[in-house]
């Protein structure tokens, strides 16, 4: 190939310059290819982008046109053998008829270029048809040639009714409301920022398909459509980078924006009609911390054993260990703390949720240090409600509430603790004269549902084991989970009728 016909070419766009390649190449297995071409690529080039100009051509055709052009245009092995008349549209037609079927794409490209000059649309529609089916024969497949020039949108990939749309809708409602409260989280210097919104939907996928973190997200980016189409991206657009989400994460902490995303999708339940403002549920559970049992070490003093394994294992048989004595070198917040007796010891945090009873929406979740009482967690759950202007008229819990003062504090919010009473306890407020009520066991039996809440943040939203370290971190992972959580409860209450 000459220089001046490689200058001419590379003026085109890549993906041209990619169909050619691949023509040429198939041109020379077939052994097609020839230097003595009988007009120039260039004037070629420049006729037939006049004509371009001058005719009203059919959607698509000017640039099958070019492909064709790009894609040279060898001359057969021999000269013709046939009776010419001098007509090129009589001619090329002629040549079609009686050469060998290797020339045949030649000159089918040839004469439906004269008849675009001379304005025969039909007929240069009919051969260009033909020439793209038996492209299809040189390149692969008929369907390896459809799928090279075919183009679709994300959108058009995705069911109508897959459930992920409704997810879609509400998070880009909620959001939507939230632009204002965005504009803090930008990047003041730097790279180009990403859109907030993104990346906190790229939080709740990770949430809703179990994924290991914010790095599997972004490789999945490169090939998931259904991904790409529920963060808005493009099929072109590259995939986000993991560092995008650790510094995102860090303005979360430092602002307020994941607890006003979890309060906005709380709000767009209540806006439906979803939520009561009568009764509710709380409860707590254990997040085990990411922080092994090597890390938890004394506080005054290295350890004496630094271990024979090499690995940090130290033999404390013998030694007493307490959140008083000891902590963890990995994350000093981290308490040791085990779920009941019998059951073994864990650096973990508390985490605690209130549940409204009648759809079983998580309406708000605390994490705290795995050694604060649950009592406690559920004051400051309770005012904050309070602070929103919901007045629950009930509370059921288990006995782990079942305090004085938890039970004063309650009647003076003029709440009715539908707690589970500890036998032969004695507690001003909660009696038999409570448990009589139809309500009592109606609670009662609601408050299992606060299971489901903690069953399915820890098996699929990643909090049984926490992948990030201190309070406040784990708190804005807690925040992203049960907005998902929330907002998957939103789609499935949406296709119950009535």
């Amino acid at each position: 190939m000459s220089s001046h016909r490689r200058e001419e070419v590379g003026s085109f766009p890549n993906s041209l310059n990619a169909y050619r390649a691949g023509r040429v190449r198939s041109l020379t297995q077939l052994g097609r290819r020839r230097g003595d071409e009988s007009q120039s690529l260039s004037a070629f080039t420049r006729e037939v982008r006049d004509s371009l100009r001058r005719l009203p051509l059919f959607p698509g055709l000017p640039a099958l046109l070019l492909v064709l052009l790009i894609s040279g245009c060898a001359t057969p092995q021999s000269g013709p053998t046939w009776h010419l008349t001098g007509d090129a549209l009589i001619d090329g037609q002629t040549a079609i008829s009686n050469c060998p079927p290797r020339d045949k794409v030649l000159w089918q490209e040839r004469t439906a270029l004269v008849a675009m000059r001379r304005g025969d649309y039909p007929l240069a529609k009919e051969l260009l048809d033909d020439v793209i089916r038996r492209l299809g024969g040189i390149y692969g497949t008929d369907a390896d040639a459809k799928r090279a020039r075919s183009y679709f949108s994300a959108e058009s990939r995705v069911p109508a009714t897959h459930p992920l749309r409704m997810i879609k809708t509400h998070a880009d409602k909620v959001l939507k409301s939230m632009s204002r409260d965005f504009d803090e989280l930008y990047a003041r210097d730097g790279r180009p920022s990403i859109a907030p919104e993104r990346l906190l939907k790229g939080s709740i996928l990770i949430a809703l398909y179990s994924l290991r973190g914010e790095r599997m997200l972004c490789e999945m980016l490169d090939y998931n459509i259904l991904f790409r189409w529920f963060l808005d991206m493009s099929l072109e657009e590259p995939t986000l980078d993991q560092s995008r989400f650790s510094r995102f994460r860090e303005r979360l902490v430092a602002s307020e924006c994941a607890q006003r995303f979890f309060d906005a999708v709380v709000r767009e339940a209540r806006g439906q009609g979803l939520l009561s403002d009568e009764h509710f549920t709380v409860d707590g559970t254990l997040i085990e911390a990411w922080a092994s049992m090597k890390s938890f070490k004394r506080k005054d003093r290295p350890p004496a054993d630094p271990g024979s394994d090499g690995q940090g294992m130290v033999d404390f048989k013998g030694e007493r260990r307490s959140n008083a004595t000891h902590e963890s070198s990995s994350d000093p917040q981290a308490k040791l703390m085990r779920k009941g007796p019998g059951k073994e010891s864990k650096l973990s945090f508390g985490g605690h949720a209130l549940m409204e009873n009648r759809n079983g929406l998580c309406v708000d979740i605390r994490v705290t240090s795995a050694v604060e009482p649950e009592p406690r967690a559920a004051e400051a759950m309770i005012d904050r409600q309070r602070r929103a202007h919901v007045r629950p008229g009930t509370l059921g819990a288990d006995k782990g509430y079942h305090t004085r003062a938890f039970v004063a504090y309650l009647r003076g919010k003029c709440i009715a603790p539908h707690i589970a009473m500890i036998k032969n306890r004695i507690t001003p407020g909660l009696d038999k004269r409570t448990a009589r009520h139809a309500g009592y066991a109606v609670s009662q039996n609601k408050r299992k549902r606060v299971e489901e809440i903690f069953g399915w943040m820890k098996t699929y939203g990643g909090l049984r084991k926490i992948m990030v370290r201190g309070i406040d971190r784990v708190q804005v992972q807690a925040w992203l989970v049960g907005a998902a959580y929330n907002l998957l409860r939103l789609s499935r209450l949406a296709r119950v009728p009535g």
